[in-house]
């Protein structure tokens, strides 16, 4: 059994078995809750959706980690139309659509809304409260993934999680252990060591992962060329029509100093 595998069979003993009861959320609140991270150290680490869309957005930019393709404006605009959100429609006119209202006042409250119709989505902008534009709106195209996954890459290894099926299958404990794939990886072997035997789900777990990988000397995965992996925390998910979408990424240092769960640390920076 490598450290990896050893540490998560301690973990399923003694904690928890899957992110399906540890997300990144439940983590920091499990954190505060004890007593061992502030409130406002909490807010800085999970940040707003607008903040999580922002360092996606960075990601993208820096690496070309593939995301949902955003339409980003404010109420007034989308209300009424504007040329970059009439073409929008035009390219997805088959489509469903997902939109975040994030206030621009951090005292109000954000708002969402997944698989809904073009008309639905003026719909939700006409009934936001406090008015068009006291919201940015971020828009981009719905569909149902085929596989989600969960990613934390440190300094010491990787550890993965992925389902079939919706996101919300893995972090809302809505399916067994059994049905979970994972992937571990401890450097610097670079041996990836997979719960399936299926080619299907090994080869879009590790698919996923290869985005995360930075660079490589000479391209190849081997302890003569060590790829350099990009640190944090990830969510993602694919459909064969669609491609990879990362919905999440953290990198804060703040993850490094959380308590829980005891095989964290093992390979947190």
């Amino acid at each position: 059994m490598d450290e990896l595998e050893d540490l998560h069979h301690h973990v399923i003993q003694k904690h928890f078995a899957t992110f399906q009861d540890y997300t990144l959320n439940e983590w920091v609140s499990a954190a505060i809750k004890d007593g061992n991270l502030p409130i406002r150290a909490a807010e800085d680490l999970l940040g707003s959706d607008a903040i999580k869309i922002e360092r996606l957005l960075r990601m993208h930019r820096q690496i070309g980690l593939p995301i949902d393709d955003y339409v980003i404006l404010n109420g007034t605009q989308f209300y009424h139309g504007a040329p970059v959100l009439v073409n929008y429609f035009a390219l997805h006119q088959n489509s469903l659509f997902s939109i975040r209202a994030i206030p621009i006042q951090s005292t109000l409250k954000h708002s969402r809304i997944h698989g809904i119709t073009k008309e639905e989505c003026f719909e939700f902008v006409h009934n936001l409260p406090n008015g068009r534009d006291a919201y940015r709106l971020y828009l981009s195209d719905y569909f149902i993934p085929e596989f989600s996954g969960i990613t934390i890459i440190t300094k010491k290894g990787l550890y993965a999680e992925m389902i079939r099926g919706r996101h919300m299958l893995l972090t809302q404990q809505a399916l067994g252990a059994s049905d979970i794939i994972t992937g571990k990886l401890m450097f610097p072997y670079y041996r990836m060591v997979y719960s399936s035997s299926d080619t299907t789900e090994r080869v879009v777990l590790w698919r996923a992962i290869k985005y995360l990988i930075l660079e490589t000397t000479n391209g190849l995965i081997s302890p003569l060329s060590l790829p350099v992996f990009l640190k944090g925390y990830f969510e993602f998910v694919f459909h064969s029509a669609k491609g990879y979408r990362f919905i999440d990424f953290n990198d804060n240092p703040l993850l490094a100093q959380l308590p829980v769960p005891e095989f964290w640390p093992e390979i947190l920076p």
